[in-house]
């Protein structure tokens, strides 16, 4: 099975790599360019998905892009972002029931859904592609299925992932695109099966 180092290190050390990762953060600098930046990661998703290689396609096909970033964000909305907003709510909650006194519990519940969102994310996505149908997205148990089955690899990508938007916190919108990037390629072919 791939590790995510193995996997990061075939995507950055492929020629070109580096102008499409800066291009899609920039794109992700603006409110018009997330879309499209969010298509790119779409199509590479569904390559990753059939199999095909882990370097990065040329950007291109603008409407293709355009019209894929929706349905990336869409799948993000439900299955990121929810899953953030429940760390969160969770976390509060356990500490105003305490009265601040675990209020530690609540920042750890909060780093938790942090580092486990992209791979909520990613499962969702993946059944996404694989149905082709936004009722995938409210097949919970089949979302759930590859993130029980492999939930100790997902520890290490979790935490690199915490740690990535620690450190380029001025890079936000950078630090998104170059993550998931990471994250897809690692995440998706783990879930659709196939140990490359």
């Amino acid at each position: 099975m791939a590790t995510i180092d193995s996997v990061c290190e075939r995507i950055f050390s492929a020629e070109g790599s580096w102008r499409r990762l800066l291009f899609g953060g920039l794109l992700c600098l603006s409110i018009i360019g997330i879309p499209f930046a969010a298509g790119y990661l779409f199509h590479y998703a569904a390559s990753l998905r059939s199999g095909d290689r882990v370097e990065l396609p040329p950007w291109g096909e603008w409407t293709k892009r355009f019209i894929a970033g929706l349905h990336f964000l869409g799948v993000f909305a439900v299955w990121y972002l929810l899953v953030l907003f429940l760390g969160f709510v969770f976390g509060w909650l356990i500490e105003a029931v305490t009265l601040g006194l675990l209020w530690w519990a609540g920042y750890v519940i909060t780093m938790l859904a942090s580092a486990a969102a992209p791979a909520f994310f990613a499962s969702a996505l993946n059944e996404y592609l694989k149905r082709e149908s936004w009722s995938a997205l409210k097949d919970i148990s089949a979302i759930l299925v590859p993130i029980r089955s492999h939930w100790i690899a997902l520890l290490l990508p979790g935490a690199a992932w915490i740690g990535l938007l620690t450190i380029a916190l001025p890079l936000l919108p950078f630090a998104f695109f170059l993550g998931f990037t990471a994250l897809l390629a690692y995440y998706i072919p783990l879930f659709a099966g196939q140990n490359r």
